[in-house]
């Protein structure tokens, strides 16, 4: 059955072998490919359709039809604007988050016939609120697992600068075919903007922080409507019962149809309590920060009713489940002939003495850090004393010791938070899970450095990095490698090549020179295949594109002076070296 997308079609029901409504004369089928089938639901943004790609062997998808309310004369052109620019929105937002095993897979965004669509992946199965309706409260354990899907996807979206902003129930869907929740619905996602930029008010209220209803969302708002969300669900009891305006709190555990165990209380309750803080400082500022909290001491079984699939523990959902896209600034290519009158100006300056334009430098390495060197793997000196094999890496700590480990700092220990993360990290490297050790080796420095994404780190910040951690980290890395990877062997390759630990305004064009020279080196750049090899410009490795094996170039990994991470490298050096 072919349906028909004009909105004022009486009849649109057609037999599949129609090209054209019967009734009004649309074409049923879009760009030549897609076809709808059959109405899924609506709303004051438009329409959604089960439909079907008859390029890809009538391969299941979803239209969506922007369709806002106007034909009321109450709707005013301001409205229209701003429903436009959401749906345009929810278009960017879904390509630019790539291909998340849990975040529909756009396939097209058009105009057609004078309407706007979407074309993206569909998600079979049900709601979580449909799933609340028909089964009733979910289940403690059903709710630790949860947080413990959706926590990492938020950690996913975050790390790439968007805000959800409208995280409900009626937005997860559980997918039939592996029971994972499913975060759909990007049309209210922004952009994270300055502090001080308001917002319009967009969301359902039920679910929405205080800070987004005053047009300031940040972060930590999806965490507090995932919390809402979570006891919502945890209780069966709407959202105005749960929140007690008198005491200004929500009184959530009255509600519960069971109370929860001493341990179930100091894990998912306490995390719970965290999400939904209605004052900022209180609140997680990390999805992977309550992740670490909730899987501290917590151990879900399986066979909950509400979540037929087996629980995860591991911490490495933060790393494993996201794909090979990375949360950096994305490197946009500029003109080499920019980058090359650039560095002749250095030239200048460092003969003539004079102070180098080190904005220009700056700008000039973020968008194409050029080299004339070409890529050799290089095997860097040891200089700190490292295991070298894998039976000494035997003897790095386990997860069990962990909390009692202290790297080269008497009367320190590693943050104690962040020991369950340590442990998965180092299951990681040993098992030679790089790309997924890689991606968790970052969001455990985030969560050091109290930031929500890899921009926001300043040079600051990395003076005050912990030494214990550092080095901790540093150990797994070049033990589990046996000295292939880890921030000690990028430090030895970057004074091979002359680079300095620290730099200021006056020498900071000799960062540049070197940074140049040092991301071929370890592989984040390579020379783009040519003909004529002179002419062959060098161009970033797509974090995709990584080598994540043993086959990659010494100081391949971490990834953590890649893209955005640049700027932090020499002060990442200086903090290396003090702590050893």
């Amino acid at each position: 059955m072919a349906y028909c997308l004009n909105p004022d079609c009486k009849q649109p029901q057609n037999p599949d072998s129609l090209k054209f409504c019967e009734n009004c004369g649309m074409p049923l089928v879009l760009r030549g490919m897609y076809q709808a089938i059959a109405p899924i639901g609506q709303g004051g943004m438009g329409r959604t359709f089960r439909a079907i790609n008859l390029d890809k062997f009538n391969q299941p998808c979803v239209i969506k039809q922007f369709l806002p309310q106007i034909q009321s004369s109450n709707i005013s052109s301001q409205m229209l604007r701003k429903a436009t620019e959401l749906f345009n929105r929810e278009a960017k937002q879904l390509y630019e988050l790539g291909r998340h095993p849990q975040i529909p897979e756009l396939f097209a965004s058009f105009a057609e016939q004078d309407q706007l669509y979407l074309v993206q992946e569909l998600i079979e199965g049900q709601t979580l609120a449909a799933e609340l309706q028909a089964n009733g409260a979910f289940s403690p354990m059903a709710i630790a697992q949860l947080l413990n899907d959706l926590l990492t996807v938020l950690q996913f979206i975050h790390d790439r600068g968007v805000i959800h902003r409208d995280i409900k129930p009626e937005n997860i869907i559980r997918r039939d075919r592996d029971h994972l929740p499913v975060l759909v619905d990007f049309g209210a996602a922004k952009v994270a903007a300055a502090a001080t930029t308001t917002a319009t008010v967009i969301g359902s209220l039920d679910y929405t922080a205080p800070e987004q209803l005053r047009g300031k969302p940040i972060f930590a708002s999806d965490l507090y409507s995932l919390g809402v969300t979570c006891i919502q669900l945890l209780t069966n009891v709407t959202t105005g019962e749960l929140f007690c305006d008198r005491r200004d709190a929500w009184i959530w555990r009255q509600f519960l149809p069971q109370p929860l165990s001493e341990q179930q209380e100091a894990t998912l309750g306490k995390v719970l309590d965290q999400l939904i803080c209605r004052a900022v400082a209180d609140r997680y500022k990390t999805a992977i920060a309550a992740l670490v909290d909730l899987q501290a001491n917590s151990n879900p079984k399986n066979g909950s009713a509400n979540s037929p699939r087996p629980a995860n523990n591991q911490i490495s959902n933060v790393a494993a489940k996201q794909p090979s896209a990375s949360a950096r600034g994305k490197i946009t290519p500029a003109t080499p002939t920019a980058f090359k009158r650039q560095k002749r100006q250095n030239a200048q300056n460092k003969q003539s003495n004079q102070k180098p334009n080190t904005n220009n430098t700056n700008s000039a390495i973020a968008k194409y850090p050029s080299s004339r060197a070409p890529i050799k793997s290089v095997r860097p000196m040891r200089s700190l004393a490292q295991p070298q094999n894998s039976s000494q890496a035997q003897n790095l700590p386990t997860p069990n010791n962990l909390s009692n480990y202290v790297v080269n700092q008497p009367g320190q220990s590693l943050n104690h938070q962040l020991v369950p993360a340590y442990g998965q990290l180092q299951q990681l490297l040993e098992a030679g899970a790089w790309q997924e050790a890689d991606s968790l080796t970052n969001a455990i420095i985030l969560q050091l450095l109290d930031r929500a994404q890899l921009n926001q780190i300043s040079k600051g910040d990395i003076h005050n990095f912990p030494c214990v951690d550092l080095l901790h980290l540093d150990r797994l890395w070049t033990g589990y490698s046996s000295d292939r990877f880890g921030f000690t062997v990028q430090l030895e390759i970057w004074q091979s090549l002359g680079g300095l630990i620290a730099y200021n305004a006056e020498n900071y064009w000799q960062f540049a020179d070197t940074y140049l020279k040092f991301a071929p080196k370890v592989g984040w750049q390579i020379q783009r295949p040519w003909f004529i090899p002179s002419l062959a410009e060098p161009q970033w490795r797509k974090y995709e594109d990584f080598i994540f094996s043993r086959q990659a170039p010494y100081g391949h990994l971490p990834s953590f002076g890649y893209g955005d991470g640049y700027r932090l490298l020499d002060s990442l050096f200086a903090r290396l070296s003090f702590c050893n």
